[in-house]
Formats: structure tokens, C-alpha cells, sequence
């Protein structure tokens, strides 16, 4: 029996470490969706949601049963598992556990997350936020951070605006540097000779100069997504799944709220140019060209990953990968509007 692609065995040898950390002897049964959705078995006879969640999961195959500590709320198998515990004795604070699992597109370390947290939370600068990190295993295969209470009325757009307006800057301003494009194209395996290639083929040229210009470089969340962003009904924006963290050009940590709001992107990007950077137009475009070129090299391992990982059927797979390519494609054929 799987989750979400991944044996429950797996999942079980994973959590098993975990019970004396989550500070409780007690335990109770979940009943855990084939989609990944985790909750207590008592709550099927009084949430309609909770029982919803598992009748949604079973176009994806059976339900399996699991024995988890009883200060667990849920569960959610994605790439990781999540817990989100709460403990009733008011002893403590309620907390996400989040748990590295294997999968077919990464490894099941939390070794960047943990990373990130130390870097970005030790003094606690003014703008961007990261759930604070509690405790985590000393194999970085787990970790233990702060629960954030979610605002449901936060809709996709207003995140990244809230992101790319207010905090963004904090995030990537203390780090940035100016560094050469073409060491970005060189660590990723990708020739410049591909670039102009592609470039060609969309319809347009790539001037020469742009390959040996620089942009700006930092500290990057490495997913930056609308949905790795929680918004609180206080006013407060936190980023989450630090699990991609890494040094590199900021233009790549946009490429996907560039398509939400590109406007407040380009603002972002040419805030932080140096005297001799690209400008922001002309950074996207080759951050679009190189992620078409990669996500090629990776199309069949991509196509397994939403299969086997995600639920999609392939032919869906195929169709959004597609979908996302011409995207990028659009992207590209558009026109600088400053030169190098």
C-alpha cells in the first residue's frame, strides 16, 4: 500500500522515531488517504471535511490506517509529511513536524530548510519571516518548527503582492552581489550556445553582451511559490519549505510569481541592479530560457514525479508540462526594453 507514490512501510519507519518527541505516550489511529490526507479516525463519525478529505482519496486508491501520538491534529504526505500538533494541556506550543521523506524528484534531507532557518531567523530581521524553529534531528531528517495559523481569505495574488512589495527587498537585499550570468548557465550544465538556440527558435535574438553581463545574485528560497507563503489575519507573511535554499540570481527565485504579477517582479529586480547588471526584463528572459532548457533534460523524470507523487494521470502531466513551456516561450520572445 502507498501514499501519494511513496510505501506506507516507508512512511511508518520515518515516523517512528518521532513519538517521544512529540511528547506523548498516547496515540491514536488516522485514517490516511491514497492522496495524502491524514485525519483521526474518531473525526469521520463528526467532521464532515475530515470525512470528505477521505472520500475525495479514494479515486486515487485505498485508505491506509496509521497509529500516530495523540497530540497529532493531521497529516499530509506531499514530497515530506507534515504533522500539525497541538498540545490540549496548554503545556506547550503548537507545532508543525515535518519529516523528509524519499522521493523521485529529491532526496529526503532537511539539511537546506534547517539551514535556512539558522541564517534567516537568528536576528529576526524586519520584513521576511520563517516559522521558528524549534527543534530538529541531528541526521536533518526532521525538524520541529512553529505553528502558523493560515488566513483563508489571503487569495494566491494577494500573497505575492504582499511578498513582492513589502518583504521581498529584506529577504535578498543584505545578500546580493553582482555575479556573471554565465556562471549560473555553466553550474546548471547548460550551454550558451543552447540559450541563443532557443532564443532563435522562439522567434527573437539574444544579443552576444547579454552572456557575459552580470545580474543580481543572493540568497534565494530556491520554490518561491504563492503557495509556500502563509498570510495571517494579523497582517504577517511567512515563508515556508526552505528545502531548496541556495545561493543564486534572484531573477530565478521569481520565475513563478513573475507570471502573477510581472510587474511588481521587474520593480523587485531592478531595485536591487548593480551599475552593469541586465535589466529585469532581459533577466527573466534568460531565467525562462534556462528553465525550459532544464525541465527538457528532466521531462520523463518530471512525468513520473506528478504520476507517481502528485496523483495526475499522464496525459495530464503532459498537458501542464506543456502548458508551462509555452509560458516560458512567451517570456523569452518578449523584448528588452534597456540594453545590456
Amino acid at each position: 500500500m502507498a501514499i501519494r507514490g511513496k510505501p506506507l512501510s516507508l512512511i511508518r519507519s520515518t515516523l517512528d522515531p518521532l513519538r517521544a518527541e512529540l511528547g506523548s505516550v498516547r496515540s491514536k489511529f488516522f485514517i490516511v488517504s491514497a492522496g495524502g490526507v491524514g485525519v483521526p479516525a474518531r473525526k469521520l463519525l463528526t467532521s464532515w471535511g475530515a470525512s470528505r478529505a477521505v472520500l475525495k482519496g479514494l479515486k486515487d486508491g485505498l485508505p491506509a490506517l496509521l497509529r500516530l501520538p495523540a497530540s497529532v491534529d493531521t497529516l499530509r504526505v506531499k514530497n515530506n509529511a507534515r504533522l500539525f500538533c497541538r498540545d490540549r494541556s496548554g503545556g506547550g506550543p503548537a507545532v508543525t513536524v515535518k519529516i523528509g521523506l524519499e522521493s523521485v524528484s529529491r532526496g529526503g534531507s532537511l539539511a537546506r530548510e534547517i539551514k535556512a532557518h539558522k541564517l534567516l531567523c537568528g536576528d529576526r530581521r524586519e520584513g521576511i519571516s520563517i516559522p521558528r524553529l524549534v527543534r530538529y534531528a541531528p541526521n536533518l531528517t526532521w525538524l520541529v518548527e512553529e505553528f502558523v495559523q493560515r488566513c483563508p481569505e489571503r487569495d494566491r495574488e494577494a500573497k505575492a503582492e504582499l511578498f513582492l512589495r513589502r518583504d521581498a527587498k529584506h529577504l535578498y537585499a543584505p545578500f546580493v552581489r553582482s555575479r556573471a550570468v554565465s556562471l549560473f548557465l555553466r553550474g546548471n550544465g547548460i550551454a550558451a550556445d543552447e540559450v541563443v538556440e532557443l532564443f532563435a527558435s522562439a522567434g527573437t535574438t539574444l544579443p552576444k553582451s547579454v552572456l557575459s553581463a552580470t545580474w543580481p545574485v543572493a540568497l534565494l528560497h530556491g520554490d518561491l511559490s504563492e503557495g509556500n507563503m502563509i498570510a495571517t489575519r494579523e497582517g504577517k507573511l511567512y515563508v515556508v519549505d526552505w528545502e531548496k535554499f541556495r545561493r543564486g540570481p534572484v531573477a530565478w527565485d521569481m520565475r513563478k510569481l513573475f507570471h502573477i504579477l510581472p510587474r511588481e517582479v521587474h520593480a523587485l529586480l531592478n531595485s536591487l541592479l548593480g551599475d552593469h547588471d541586465l535589466d529585469a526584463d532581459m533577466q527573466m528572459r534568460i531565467v525562462s530560457a534556462a528553465e525550459l532548457i532544464l525541465v527538457a533534460r528532466k521531462r520523463a523524470k518530471k512525468i513520473t514525479y506528478l504520476t507517481a507523487d502528485r496523483g495526475v494521470t499522464e496525459a495530464r502531466a503532459r498537458e501542464l508540462i506543456e502548458r508551462q513551456a509555452m509560458k516560458r516561450i512567451d517570456v523569452i520572445k518578449q523584448s528588452s526594453s534597456r540594453g545590456v
